[in-house]
């Protein structure tokens, strides 16, 4: 399921990587992210998990409201950014900054990242680029 690979010298380090096998369970991993998704549009006392940033824009993505859309967004949520690329209704979620080519960079913290998820955007949200993108953002990553 996950492989271990020792990086030489000038830079040594210890990757992990998932395997054919681990990468297979992705979409039941979704699948359990959508069945959990109602319980997040009600506000509770607990926090999102910074691994929920990830497999949350993949669980909540609408693909036919990104049909003919390419746009990237920089979403960065206390301090843990994500880049969210969007091509023809499908997305590419990847951990660390989306750089210049973003469309709009978003930065908020958890509170105001479950409000963007439920379609209101409030006063905890820093918004830099194009601010329509924001209204695209919400309608092709909705919990609604």
């Amino acid at each position: 399921m996950i492989d271990r690979r020792e990086v030489p010298p000038p830079t040594p380090a210890t990757l992990y990587e998932l395997t054919e096998r681990g990468y297979a369970l992705k979409p039941a991993i979704l699948e359990l992210a959508r069945w959990g998704r109602p319980l997040l549009r009600d506000p509770a006392d607990d926090r999102l998990p910074d691994s929920a940033l990830l497999l949350g824009f993949e669980a909540t993505f609408h693909p036919d409201a990104a049909v003919g859309l390419d746009e990237t967004y920089d979403i960065e949520v206390d301090g843990e950014r994500v880049a969210v690329r969007v091509h023809d209704g499908t997305v590419d979620v990847t951990p660390g900054p989306a750089g210049e080519h973003a469309t709009v960079r978003v930065v908020t913290d958890r509170e105001g990242f479950m409000e963007l998820a439920r379609g209101r955007a409030g006063d905890r949200l820093r918004i830099e680029g194009d601010a329509a993108a924001l209204v695209r953002l919400q309608r092709i990553f909705s919990l609604a």
